[in-house]
């Protein structure tokens, strides 16, 4: 037999979903940076993941510290909530619009 108090307590994506919805803009703290994106506390205990390549649409980004440092206050979009995988997807490069959509209106 296996007993969890965890199971008791509301699972923190369905908070989540009830709170938030795509394409909505949040600010958050970050918690952790990693190679591959920065981790955004949404709420306590529920982090949502900006992955790299959704931090800049023109900058190239080595390494996700040189823009994100723990602690650190962002806004960002969230791109997704996939209750089943656990996992929320966020974008700060999402906050702007997409260069690429606009150039040949800007080149002329």
């Amino acid at each position: 037999m296996s007993l969890s108090i965890k199971q008791l307590e509301k699972n923190p994506l369905d908070v989540i979903a009830d709170q938030f919805q795509v394409g909505q803009k949040i600010k958050g703290t970050v918690s952790n940076v990693t190679d591959f994106g920065v981790f955004v506390q949404l709420i306590p205990g529920v982090d949502g993941l900006v992955h790299v390549s959704d931090l800049s649409w023109t900058e190239h980004i080595k390494h996700p510290a040189d823009l994100s440092k723990r602690a650190m206050l962002v806004e960002a979009v969230i791109t997704d909530i996939n209750k089943q995988k656990r996992k929320i997807s966020l974008g700060i490069k999402q906050l702007v619009e997409n260069p690429w959509d606009v150039i040949e209106q800007n080149i002329r």
